[in-house]
């Protein structure tokens, strides 16, 4: 079965952790279901936004621009930080196979 990415993600959760200004909380659910919200929250067409049944009585929740916010802070307060991998890994073809599979491995190094 295909289902979209942002299925797997705790939208409503960092959103509400965005909502209490816990940033860090945010950051840290985010990543429990994103490896690259600097990616996601840019490139991805966001086809979430447009389902998303509060768009039934107002502006559906901006999913992408939060993500977008939660990472950009991140970044600006430092908590993310480059982490190259100690280990040589093989290659995958495929460049976003390839980037999930080089982050998985590094979580089992």
């Amino acid at each position: 079965m295909n289902l979209p990415f942002c299925t797997i993600l705790k939208i409503p959760e960092f959103n509400e952790l965005v909502y209490q200004n816990r940033w860090r909380e945010a950051l840290d659910r985010l990543l429990e279901t994103n490896n690259f919200p600097e990616f996601t929250g840019r490139v991805c067409p966001a086809p979430c936004e447009g389902s998303c049944v509060l768009g039934i009585i107002e502006n559906p929740v901006s999913i992408k621009s939060i993500e977008c916010a939660i990472i950009d802070k991140a970044f600006e307060e430092g908590w993310m930080v480059p982490q190259p991998p100690q280990k040589r890994t093989g290659y995958v073809r495929n460049i976003s196979l390839s980037l999930s599979a080089t982050s998985l491995l590094r979580l089992l190094a």
